[in-house]
């Protein structure tokens, strides 16, 4: 069994689509939705009682909260959520405040109340947040769009070194949930302590014209949960107090939506995605939607019946066309080569690399907080022949194991004693009870490989070191540390395959301060020295996929990278002939 223990760039808008039949027993208490009421609001001021003058425990109608006592980043069922938060409050919350759900309430106004709570592992504590709700069509034709507008108020500070976000999530039966994506992800960074405030809200950050394409036919239900949790890692812990307020909610019901839709399933991996009609100016998506499991950007058109000239566009000049006719939707896939139809999108379960090999199911799992310990298909490995297991494209956080859908003897494998890092062969240990850790960092892997070979098994995550799209490359090494989550040595893209920034480097033991260039947060996509340079490095090559860190004399410089083919130079360094590697100059400030 388990043991029970106490970035990257992500350019996709993604959200949810979803056909869903009768309501639930549980969601007779649903807000309802019709052609002549589309609009639901709530500012959860009711849970103040004027004539006593006291916040209250008891959720308005319609709505529920649920703390999760297991995993961050994971939403349970609705039928199980409470009707009530646990505590009120909220000015001047202690850095050892109660962990659980909250109802917080302004400084200026106690009547302003919002719904949200802070997380811990203190004493099994609470993990994450969600704050739910169950829309009902009420009318006798679908819903096909809604529209939100939300804010998240800020009533602790903390300084958790992962940041915490909250995510949108939706369902079709209150039980299994799916992220409504990107345009619904928002990430606020650590803060420099854990500490509350005498004025509160400390801060409100307003969502604001986002959209959701979905299918909610007349009678049927669509569940909606804000969660909140720490954005990586398994904890918790040094959490902000993050609550939802002012929830806007307007449905578009078939009738009223003339339009014909554009589904973009996007494998560009281009910094940004628009699209043109017919040479008009490039627009980004409305919205977005998840169809069996895919994600797309969504554009909507006038339904005309008349071709039209499509061209998707980036920032970079890259540009892919199609034509269509709008007479009704069309789903289409986008590499950065081409753009191809998806016919058949609700069995169509998304783009599949025709290099890679294809899936044969193992029976072996990743099993962890990442997919709540379950025997999940999508964490499945294929067994590639040879003693060796691949997954896919995923992204890794907190603590798993390797196994069987059963926990068995012959399948069970977890910790060495030592965290998992990214490029490093790590040794599984088969039949502990201890969990394999990430420690802090959220790993973004092409691929991950389990070797098992003459009963010794061992995994290796491997970095996602397609450079496409960046917008930002990182500093990592004695100038924070060696975190390799801290954006603290962040250099943002300037112009073309530059990028630049300000990063002050500290002296350690032999005098100098050593770093790496990496793509990513959590080691991907590294760029380095061939072999470790000693002394103070002005001059040099960077090469990508090689871990030599460079010295350099401690100060605060602004440093440039500029990428060819595969090689990275920093300023006043010598530009070395194009290869495989970066120039960079290193200028002091």
């Amino acid at each position: 069994m388990k043991k029970l223990s106490t970035f990257l760039f992500s350019f996709a808008a993604l959200v949810l689509c979803l056909s869903v039949g009768s309501g639930n027993v549980w969601a007779q208490d649903a807000l309802q939705l019709t052609p002549e009421g589309a609009q639901v609001t709530q500012n959860f001021d009711s849970m103040w009682d004027a004539a006593t003058g006291t916040a209250t425990l008891d959720m308005p109608q319609g709505w529920r909260v649920e703390r999760q006592m297991n995993a961050p980043r994971t939403v349970g069922s609705y039928s199980n959520a409470a009707t009530a938060v646990m505590y009120t409050g909220g000015t001047s919350l202690a850095s050892n405040a109660k962990n659980g759900t909250w109802n917080f309430a302004s400084s200026s106004e106690p009547s302003d109340c919002s719904v949200g709570g802070l997380s811990t592992t203190v004493d099994g504590g609470t993990r994450c947040i969600s704050v739910m709700t169950c829309l009902h069509n009420a009318g006798d034709e679908a819903i096909t769009k809604l529209a939100l507008n939300y804010d998240i108020e800020k009533y602790r500070d903390g300084d958790n070194a992962a940041g915490f976000a909250v995510q949108l999530y939706l369902s079709n039966d209150g039980n299994t949930w799916t992220s409504a994506g990107e345009d619904f992800y928002t990430y606020f960074a650590p803060d420099a302590a854990t500490a509350g405030a005498a004025v509160v809200p400390i801060s409100t950050t307003a969502i604001t014209g986002k959209q959701l394409k979905v299918d909610v036919a007349a009678g049927g239900d669509l569940y909606l949960a804000w969660n909140i949790s720490v954005a990586s890692g398994s904890s918790p812990n040094k959490a902000m107090g993050l609550s939802i307020d002012n929830v806007v909610i307007d449905a578009t019901f078939a009738s009223q939506d003339q339009s014909c839709y554009i589904y973009v399933e996007d494998v560009t991996k281009w910094t940004t995605l628009n699209m043109a009609v017919d040479g008009g100016e490039a627009q980004p998506a409305a919205s977005s939607a998840v169809i069996n499991g895919v994600t797309y950007k969504v554009w909507a058109l006038d339904m005309d019946g008349n071709g039209h000239e499509l061209a998707f566009t980036d920032n970079n000049g890259s540009t892919l066309t199609t034509s269509i006719t709008a007479d009704r939707d069309h789903y289409l896939c986008l590499t950065k080569d081409e753009v191809s139809e998806i016919t058949d999108p609700e069995n169509y379960t998304g783009y599949v690399d025709p290099t890679r090999p294809p899936f044969v199911a193992s029976g072996i799992y990743l099993r962890g907080e990442v997919n709540s310990w379950g025997a999940v298909a999508d964490w499945e490995f294929s067994n590639e022949g040879g003693g060796t297991y691949v997954l896919y494209d995923k992204t890794l956080n907190g603590q798993f194991k390797v196994a069987d859908a059963n926990w068995s003897s012959a399948c069970n494998y977890g910790s060495n004693g030592t965290s998992v890092q990214m490029g490093v062969p790590y040794s599984l240990v088969l039949g502990t009870n201890d969990n394999i850790s990430c420690g802090g960092n959220s790993y973004v892997c092409k691929r991950i490989v389990l070797s098992i070979v003459d009963g010794a098994a061992t995994l290796l995550l491997e970095s996602d070191d397609d450079d496409t799209g960046l917008t930002a490359v990182y500093v990592i090494g004695d100038n924070n540390g060696w975190n390799y989550m801290d954006a603290s040595g962040k250099l943002d893209l300037v112009e073309g395959k530059t990028f630049k920034g300000q990063v002050t480097l500290p002296a350690v033991g032999d005098g100098y301060s050593h770093w790496r260039i990496y793509q990513r947060l959590g080691m991907g996509g590294v760029w380095g020295a061939e072999s470790d340079l000693t002394g103070n490095n002005t001059q040099g090559t960077l090469v990508k996929g090689a871990t030599g860190k460079v010295s350099t004399a401690a100060g605060t410089y602004v440093i440039m990278i500029r990428t060819l083919c595969s090689t990275a130079l920093p300023r006043r360094w010598a530009r070395m002939p194009t290869g495989p590697s970066t120039p960079c100059w290193a200028s002091r400030s």
